[in-house]
């Protein structure tokens, strides 16, 4: 992600800041080195050509990845909410 606007200093965590991603994607919120980590959300452009951002992800982040608490929303309607792993939503199978 290349940064738009942040508002922090290289080593220090809880800093506001805008990253744009190279497929039009957006983050917004804390940073750290030019990351994301602290609480954020990352948008995409809607794919009815308005220009519109839609959010896909709100929640905790730890050195770029979503990890922790967070909720992410889906093209089909269908949310997630609950705890991310390296990336990825911790789904659990009953078996």
């Amino acid at each position: 992600m290349e940064a738009v606007r942040e508002e922090t200093s290289p080593g220090r965590a809880g800093k506001y800041g805008e990253l744009q991603g190279d497929s039009g994607g957006r983050y917004e919120g804390e940073v750290l080195a030019g990351r994301p980590h602290g609480s954020g959300r990352y948008l995409l452009p809607k794919n009815d050509g308005s220009g519109h951002m839609v959010v896909q992800y709100e929640g905790d982040w730890v050195q770029g990845q979503r990890q922790g608490s967070g909720t992410r929303y889906y093209v089909n309607g269908e949310t997630y909410i609950g705890q991310f792993v390296s990336g990825a939503p911790g789904w659990k199978e009953e078996i």
